[in-house]
């Protein structure tokens, strides 16, 4: 189970960083963010399917032998994005 807490730091962090960057003057990066986390879903629905068939291939946003890792990362990966 991930850590609650360092998903709400980097939520945090995020969030903070974004000030800099009004939506007004970016409205892409709702884009950017959607096909992100399209692409994030994409990539579990690869890995429950493609992983242990496999190995050694792309998963979409990391390879078949990091998908341990990246799954691992993704609740702050979700976090920082929607900070």
């Amino acid at each position: 189970m991930h850590n609650l807490s360092s998903c709400r730091v980097a939520f945090d962090k995020a969030r903070l960083q974004r000030r800099q960057f009004p939506l007004s003057q970016g409205a892409y990066k709702l884009r950017e963010a959607s096909v992100t986390l399209e692409r994030m879903d994409e990539t579990v629905q690869n890995i429950s399917r493609l992983k242990h068939l496999h190995p050694g291939i792309s998963l979409g946003c990391c390879m078949s032998d990091e998908s341990e890792d990246w799954l691992r990362s993704l609740p702050e990966q979700i976090a920082h994005l929607l900070g």
